[in-house]
C-alpha cells in the first residue's frame, strides 16, 4: 500500500486476517550492501463497531542530504543527525494497526523496519520479537535490535538508541522503527531494525524477522514489493 497513517472506523463488528510488512531501509548506491529488509506481522483481529483503528503503513528509508532536513520515515525509521560524504541514511518505517490513536501502548501488530546502512558490513533487517541486530563484525560498531521491552543500543554512539516506536538516530546512519526501534551507529557502522508485536487479543499472531537486506515472507503473493 501506499505510506502513511489512515484511519478505520467500522460500521459494524468484523474479524480480518491482517498481514504487515514494515519498510525497508535504505543505503548508498556506492557500497555493496544495502539497508535492512522489512519485517512480517500477521493475525486474525476482532474489529469492534465503532472504535477507531488507526493503520500505519511504513515508509522507506530516505537519504538526508542536508543537515536542515529531517528525513524521519512514516512509521518511525530514522536518519543520521550529520552526514557522511554528504549523505546519511534512514531506516524504513514500521507497519503497524493501533486501537483510538497512534501511540505505542495501543500497538495491536506491528511489523518492524529495516535499518538504513552505507557500509560492506550489513544492517539489520526489522521484525520478530528482536529486531536484527547490525554486523558486529564491522570495525565502526554496530546498533542492535528493538526488543519487546526496549529500544536497541549502538557500540559506538551511545546516544542512538532506539526508542518506542521511533529507530535511533545514529552520527550517520539510523535504526528501523518499530514496536522498539532499532540503534544507529557512528560513521558507517551497522544499524539495527526495529521490532515487531503482537497484542494477546490477536489469533493465531505472528512476527517474523528478515535476514539482512532481504523482507520476512518475500514469497508471500500479497506482499507486492513490500518491504
Amino acid at each position: 500500500g501506499v505510506a502513511g497513517v489512515y484511519t478505520i472506523t467500522p460500521s459494524r463488528d468484523m474479524v480480518v486476517d491482517v498481514k504487515m510488512w514494515g519498510a525497508g531501509g535504505t543505503g548508498s548506491a556506492n557500497d555493496p550492501v544495502r539497508g535492512g529488509g522489512g519485517g512480517y506481522s500477521s493475525g486474525r483481529v476482532v474489529f469492534d463497531n465503532n472504535t477507531t483503528y488507526i493503520v500505519v503503513v511504513g515508509e522507506s528509508g530516505k537519504v538526508r542530504t542536508s543537515v536542515t532536513s529531517d528525513p524521519t520515515t512514516i512509521g518511525g525509521g530514522r536518519a543520521g543527525n550529520s552526514l557522511s560524504v554528504g549523505q546519511s541514511f534512514s531506516g524504513g518505517g514500521l507497519s503497524g494497526l493501533f486501537v483510538n490513536t497512534y501511540t505505542h501502548s495501543h500497538s495491536i501488530i506491528v511489523a518492524g523496519g529495516g535499518a538504513g546502512g552505507s557500509s560492506a558490513y550489513y544492517s539489520g533487517a526489522g521484525g520478530g520479537s528482536t529486531g536484527q541486530s547490525g554486523n558486529p563484525s564491522n570495525p565502526y560498531g554496530y546498533g542492535t535490535g528493538g526488543t519487546q521491552s526496549s529500544g536497541g543500543t549502538s557500540t559506538s554512539y551511545p546516544r542512538s538508541s532506539g526508542s518506542a516506536l521511533l529507530g535511533g538516530r545514529g552520527r550517520f546512519n539510523g535504526g528501523g522503527g518499530g514496536y522498539f526501534g532499532g540503534a544507529g551507529a557512528v560513521g558507517n557502522g551497522s544499524t539495527g531494525g526495529g521490532s515487531g508485536f503482537i497484542h494477546q487479543t490477536v489469533i493465531s499472531g505472528s512476527t517474523i524477522a528478515g535476514n539482512m537486506s532481504t523482507p520476512a515472507m518475500q514469497s508471500d503473493t500479497y506482499r507486492s514489493g513490500s518491504g
